[in-house]
């Protein structure tokens, strides 16, 4: 039996506009996002948690009327210790579902009735676009040049030009070092992930071999400093750590120095300031064009001592000249290319 409604919302102003079917006890609140309008769907939908318990978020689930594999939940960084957190809820098949949520020693569980991904009204059909043929020259897009960074800061904004789909012609295949991965009966340990039908691919750029200069008209010296113009790599190991020693060295505490040593320095951009911790004393900033996480170039990192003291900053942030949306192989053929041998171990 699903469970009913609580009385009432979450008592934050921001989350009058979200539902109004809320499941909650004195702990916790959770409820569909829009447009789901209090109907749950296999197949992924987005769920709002309110916490005034402090503590992260975990949530787990079960089918109840039949057996199935666990849900899948998507729980991003970015948000308080308390307070709203917007999560996902994948869920493998249709059918009665047990969902629980906990912070710390509170939890809030419920029951709901989750109804076949293919009544979802708002469940994209995605037309598959035909492969490219032809492969494009490096000079059609030579007109494309890096942009000049602002005053103050090392990088530019990028806006990279937009492109029709398919424009970089046919991607050559990524050569592995370890060439192809045999396995003899495949098995999936989890349940199908959900994927865009189509992803960005970027035309990285270069700034000119005198680009290192800029950080001279941002820092006092190039002590401790190493650039590398054509990745526009830049390193910084000072001699002594940056900053007092905390009093306590916690999360929201290394977020805070992180982003204070890179705005000094001209290193943080305004689509890359969310801080990501990683599980250590290190904070990741990832660059992000229209909400979306950008993993052509690797993420800003600043690494911390036992006393919270910054003792290494890293990045490399290549110019996006331009970009052409290219469709993905379906997750079906995917996995049939496993089961044939065609897997591949992938590094980054």
């Amino acid at each position: 039996m699903q469970t009913p409604y609580a009385s009432g919302r979450p008592p934050d102003a921001n989350t009058a506009t979200l539902t109004d079917t809320w499941y909650a006890n004195e702990w916790l609140w959770a409820g569909l996002v829009p447009p789901y309008k209090g109907v749950w769907y296999a197949g992924g939908v987005k769920v709002g948690w309110w916490r005034s318990a402090p503590g992260k978020l975990s949530i787990e689930g079960k089918r109840l009327d039949a057996p199935g594999p666990p849900l899948r939940a998507d729980i991003p960084d970015g948000y308080g210790v308390s307070g709203f957190q917007a999560t996902g809820i994948d869920f493998p098949t249709e059918g009665c579902w047990q969902v629980t949520g906990k912070v710390s020693d509170k939890s809030l569980t419920f029951v709901v009735q989750v109804h076949p991904a293919t009544e979802n009204p708002t469940r994209a059909v995605i037309t598959p676009k035909a492969w490219p043929t032809t492969v494009q020259t490096p000079s059609a897009f030579s007109n494309l040049t890096a942009p000049t960074p602002a005053a103050g800061q090392f990088w530019a904004k990028d806006t990279p030009k937009a492109l029709p789909p398919l424009a970089f012609g046919v991607l050559p295949r990524e050569v592995q070092p370890a060439g192809a991965k045999t396995v003899a009966a495949p098995e999936l340990a989890v349940p199908p992930l959900t994927a865009p039908g189509e992803v960005d691919v970027f035309l990285l750029g270069e700034y000119p071999p005198d680009h290192c200069a800029t950080l001279l008209k941002i820092v006092k010296s190039l002590e401790g400093w190493d650039c590398v113009p054509l990745y526009s790599l830049v390193q910084y190991s000072p001699t002594q750590p940056l900053g007092d020693k905390l009093a306590a060295v916690t999360k929201e505490a290394l977020d805070q120095r992180a982003v204070q040593v890179l705005q000094e320095r001209g290193l943080l951009m305004p689509d890359q300031a969310t801080p990501q911790a990683e599980g250590t004393r290190r904070v990741l900033f990832f660059q992000r064009l229209d909400g979306v996480p950008v993993y052509a170039n690797k993420a800003l990192a600043v690494s911390f001592n036992a006393d919270g003291q910054a003792t290494n900053i890293i990045g490399r942030r290549r110019p996006l000249l331009a970009r052409s949306h290219y469709p993905l192989r379906t997750l079906e053929q995917a996995w049939q290319a496993i089961v044939r041998g065609e897997a591949r171990n992938f590094y980054v």
